[in-house]
């Protein structure tokens, strides 16, 4: 039977919905650092039905995402099938075979946590990414400043685990007796959990729900009207002849690791620079064979006068600086073009700890020149 949802994204409605009640709440509750421990029945209610929903995106994005992953799944469930043995009368044991129907159950329902969201921390850093509540109405000024919603969501080891998470297990099986945990700091949580797996199942499946820059400018809200998400930036570049992701300047693994986000070049505008930087090179290129100045650095090229010197070095050292600027060629510098106005000069990706930026190469310059005389 076809799925009703089927080629639609039912999940950012869902998550606009329970959003909303949250905000409901903030007209009855002050949400501050004082009131994180504040706990209701409405809470209760509405943690019970954000994780529920985190149960469901989460196994989706991992049917969807984790494909390479789920053959090594499927090998751990089969190996621990325990062997059914053979009471006295022959008959099979009935606890193995019981035993045995629960791992079959687990290898066609996978656990949220500690199958789904594990293979995609694994792919996307997902326990790292942090957000913050930034909406008109929450008044928190330490807490949820910069968090991460779901770190530990995945750790069984009892001094690291997920608060929020640990909530709706209680309140699940005894919403009564475990009423206390259903607190203000719990459910902005689980809140903000979901948040971040609908921004990575939105911005994989729905086009109409991407969020470019325009210019520079970028809205950190991407449609929450309580959180807000982490980018960095890879647009300061070192140019050159050889462009990657080696190319990126001052962007630190800790920041990378924290961001929804990359701010970055485009894929025309990143062949544009590397066209111009390889057009340079080549006139450089041209100036060293032809410049007199030049001739004891051609005749000698692999002496140890020259070794660990850059070019700028070698023409300083003869010819002084103006004949680094004879020898080096400029002209197509990127400095001397206004990036801005590059049609598509800059956009925004969802941080997926791929590739930022292609491998462009010389030769590959090269080549693309040949193949077009």
């Amino acid at each position: 039977m076809t799925s009703i949802f089927k080629n639609k994204n039912s999940f950012w409605p869902e998550y606009k919905n329970l959003e909303q009640q949250v905000l409901e709440l903030t007209k009855y509750v002050c949400f501050c650092d004082a009131q994180v421990d504040v706990f209701s029945r409405e809470n209760s209610n509405l943690i019970i039905q954000i994780v529920s929903e985190i149960e469901s995106i989460s196994k989706e994005l991992y049917r969807r995402y984790a494909d390479e992953n789920k053959s090594e799944d499927q090998h751990v469930i089969n190996q621990s099938k325990p062997k059914q043995s053979v009471n006295a009368d022959g008959n099979q044991n009935q606890a193995a075979e019981d035993d045995c129907n629960q791992n079959i159950e687990k290898k066609q329902y996978p656990s949220f946590d500690f199958c789904c969201l594990q293979r995609l921390d694994q792919k996307w850093h997902l326990t790292l990414k942090e957000i913050s509540v930034t909406g008109v109405n929450f008044y928190f000024s330490d807490k949820f400043q910069s968090f991460a919603p779901l770190a530990n969501v995945y750790s069984d080891d009892d001094t690291l685990k997920c608060q929020w998470k640990e909530a709706y297990d209680k309140l699940k099986h005894n919403n009564r007796a475990c009423i206390k945990r259903a607190t203000i700091g719990n459910l902005i949580s689980a809140l903000g959990a979901l948040f971040v797996l609908n921004l990575y199942y939105r911005d994989h499946n729905c086009n109409d729900y991407k969020f470019y820059l325009k210019g520079d400018l970028f809205d950190s809200r991407v449609g929450s009207e309580i959180f807000s998400v982490n980018c960095c930036s890879a647009l300061y570049l070192y140019y050159s002849t050889e462009m990657s992701d080696d190319s990126i300047k001052g962007l630190s693994q800790d920041s990378l690791n924290k961001s929804l986000y990359i701010k970055r070049f485009d894929r025309e505008t990143m062949r544009f620079f590397h066209r111009n930087e390889c057009l340079d090179w080549i006139e450089t290129l041209k100036n060293i064979a032809n410049a007199p100045e030049m001739k004891p650095y051609r005749e000698n090229l692999n002496s140890d006068e020259y070794k660990g010197l850059t070019l700028v070095d070698i023409c300083t050292k003869l010819g002084g600086y103006d004949l680094v600027n004879k020898i080096i060629c400029f002209k197509n510098d990127v400095k001397n073009f206004d990036t801005t106005g590059i049609r598509g000069n800059r956009e925004l990706i969802l941080n997926t700890h791929s590739k930022i930026y292609e491998t462009l190469t010389f030769e590959e310059f090269e080549r693309s020149i040949k193949s077009h005389e």
